[in-house]
Parts: C-alpha cells; sequence; structure tokens
C-alpha cells in the first residue's frame, strides 16, 4: 500500500490572514463594546455575562457574523458571545444572524 507522506504544517500566514497578538486584540476589542455581555442573546437562558479568560465553555467567544475570508476581521463583522449562542445554537442548529453588527444591535432594540 502506497502511503503519502504528511503535510507540513504551514511556516507563514495566509495573506490578509491577522497575528495571534492582532486576533487577541480584536477579541478584547470585542470583549470591551460589550461590557463583557452576550450580544448574540439567541435564547432565553443565555447567560448574560460572560469573562474574556476560562474553559472554552465559561469564557466569551469572538463571533463572526459573516465569513472571515470574506468579510475580515472588522468591528462590523464581530460580536461577543457566549458559548452556548456561539456554539450550540450558531453553529449547531444553524440559527440565522444578521449580516452585520448594527442589524445586530437594531434586532435587540425592536424585541
Amino acid at each position: 500500500m502506497k502511503r503519502t507522506p504528511i503535510k507540513r504544517r504551514r511556516e507563514t500566514l495566509r495573506r490578509g490572514e491577522l497575528t495571534s497578538a492582532q486576533k487577541e486584540s480584536c477579541r478584547a476589542l470585542a470583549f470591551a463594546r460589550a461590557h463583557g455581555r452576550c450580544e448574540l442573546r439567541i435564547d432565553a437562558t443565555c447567560m448574560g455575562f460572560v469573562p474574556l479568560e476560562g474553559g472554552l465553555r465559561e469564557r466569551g467567544h469572538l463571533v463572526h457574523l459573516r465569513n472571515k475570508r470574506m468579510y475580515g476581521w472588522g468591528a462590523e463583522n464581530l460580536a461577543w458571545g457566549c458559548a452556548r449562542c456561539h456554539l450550540d445554537l450558531m453553529h449547531v442548529k444553524g440559527v440565522q444572524m444578521p449580516k452585520t453588527y448594527t442589524e445586530l444591535k437594531q434586532q435587540q432594540r425592536d424585541a
């Protein structure tokens, strides 16, 4: 049986990709803008305040409202969310999200 060699890990960043320090600053910016509260609030059981640090289920998540490859890491594409809203409802159940941060805030004001 012929085996193909294991591909080496990419040594450089992809074109347009942010460094880990830049991603961390985007995360801190979204946390500060949201005052640590989940901005998604998809479900009534939303956790409310979520800290910046902690385990996967305890900390807040940086959420891209639209795909980051096309729409990037701009503030309009980022939101702060709890693990339940982000992982369980957005990714698993596929809840439709607004396209921009402004639309997200407008939806919350209307509700």
